[in-house]
């Protein structure tokens, strides 16, 4: 009898942990702490081969050249020795413990997937941003390519969601010169020397 009464309490704090959880409205529980990485605007310049032309060990290729982004009326141009490592103020505990951050555009580093299912490591980028993943918020830039008039139109459409306690989704579509990119990067075919680029960003490949 003793030792019924020594775990009564127990069972009584699991049964209300559980009912606290089937009647919580969707979202984060109380004692959770969540973390969304903020995401970028992401942009892979190739040549026809597929040759990454960011790439500073590449002759002839687009490193240091004077690209641009347009944003919400402020132009910005790349950071090409770009770094990080800075001091990020962590918010609240009951907030994300690393908000997006503004870095504007630079010259990164990645690790992806491709939609083939393909691991990419320390792939050259140039990567605008970051933007919050939980905000329903569509993007819209201009990027300009050196000895090019008409800039490459992007835009993206961000939506997010809580499904469930602790549960919630992320979706988000993107456009190129109005064509839909199934996700970043978004890569721009480009010549390999800059000075022979062509009239504009309707004759190059958008993938």
């Amino acid at each position: 009898m003793k030792r019924l009464i020594t775990s009564l309490p127990i069972i009584v704090v699991i049964v209300t942990t559980l009912c606290s959880c089937e009647n919580q409205e969707p979202g984060p529980r109380p004692d959770t702490l969540w973390d969304f990485g903020g995401y970028d605007v992401e942009i892979k310049i190739a040549d026809k081969s597929g040759t990454n032309l960011l790439n500073p060990t590449i002759a002839g290729g687009w490193m240091d050249a004077p690209f641009r982004m347009v944003y919400n009326g402020k132009e910005y141009e790349t950071q090409w020795d770009f770094n990080e490592n800075g001091v990020i103020e962590v918010p609240h505990p009951n907030s994300r413990a690393l908000p997006s951050f503004w870095y504007g555009l630079r010259r990164i580093k990645s690790l992806y997937w491709d939609k083939s299912w393909e691991w990419h490591q320390n792939e050259y980028l140039l990567a605008f941003g970051q933007f919050d993943p939980t905000e329903d918020k569509d993007i819209y830039v201009e990027f300009y390519v050196p000895n090019e008039e008409k800039p490459y139109k992007i835009s993206v459409e961000n939506r997010f969601r809580w499904t469930g306690v602790d549960e919630c989704e992320t979706t988000r579509r993107i456009w190129c010169n109005g064509k839909e990119i199934d996700g970043f990067p978004i890569t721009i075919v480009l010549p390999l020397n800059e000075t022979d680029a062509d009239d504009g960003p309707e004759n190059d490949q958008n993938t």
